[in-house]
């Protein structure tokens, strides 16, 4: 229990002494805010999920610190949350980071962390093997490839990963993908959640340009599976398989097992 509380008092420190991304959720608490406001954005998640008449899985793509993983698995205890994130040359210590936090919030049996930077031909496997009803790629897939060709296949991919995929793009950053992803929402079934202001004042990188408040916006789209649901053979809804865990480098949880379609963990 003392190395327990030493471990927790250590990660708060750190919080404290880094920006983050996203605020930060330990126990349901928020206890540091990060740069980007999340709040309003899962506001607009939230009347989605409680629309879902069956427990569901969803794969969130660039989790980050983990805001809108660990929210749902709370709100939503029939979930399942797939996290996938890696430090990357733009976000150094994300995947370190957010594995601390899964042990910080270990009450959760509902949340799995694959420690991976994904790939296109990452998603080409994964969609072999795996299927979600939600995807979550806020802000993320111009960070997956620098070719926008290579960014609308990963945007093919992910609309057949999941019966749901839920996307951000933004005003200033990736705008050509913004544009594509804008016209692609007018010709097949989209549903647009709305827009977001992206950061805190207080982390607002074009404050520095004479903006009061911060001008930057994300525009949150809710597509449509691309495939008919029955030409693909669902996954039981409890887990992923072993294979999907191994091969994408699962950290948590560490005893994870896949017996007959359900994830089962072992506490202490």
């Amino acid at each position: 229990m003392f190395f327990r509380v030493l471990f927790v008092f250590f990660v708060l420190i750190l919080v404290n002494l880094m920006a983050v991304y996203q605020d930060v959720k330990v126990n349901n608490e928020i206890v540091s805010v990060g740069t980007d406001l999340c709040s309003n954005r899962y506001d607009l998640l939230r009347p989605i999920f409680d629309e879902y008449q069956k427990p569901f899985k969803v794969l969130d793509v660039g989790a980050a610190q983990g805001f809108f993983s660990f929210s749902i698995a709370q709100d939503y205890p029939q979930s399942l949350c797939i996290m996938v994130d890696e430090n990357t040359s733009y976000y150094g210590n994300h995947g370190d980071f957010l594995y601390d936090l899964c042990k910080l919030n270990n009450h959760l049996d509902n949340v799995i962390y694959l420690r991976k930077a994904l790939s296109f031909c990452d998603l080409m496997q994964l969609n072999k093997e795996e299927h979600f009803d939600f995807v979550l790629a806020f802000l993320v897939v111009h960070l997956m490839s620098p070719s926008f060709k290579e960014q609308t296949q990963i945007i093919d991919e992910l609309l057949k990963l999941g019966d749901n995929l839920i996307i951000e793009v933004a005003s200033d950053i990736g705008v050509v993908l913004s544009s594509y992803v804008e016209f692609l929402s007018t010709k097949i079934e989209c549903r647009y959640l709305g827009e977001v202001v992206r950061h805190r004042n207080s982390g607002c990188p074009r404050l520095s340009e004479g903006f009061i408040n911060c001008p930057c916006r994300g525009k949150i789209f809710l597509f449509k599976s691309k495939i008919d649901k029955d030409s693909k053979e669902k996954e039981p809804f409890r887990g992923i398989k072993k294979e999907t865990y191994e091969a994408l480098n699962g950290i948590h949880p560490e005893d994870f097992s896949f017996i007959n379609g359900q994830q089962t963990t072992n506490k202490e």
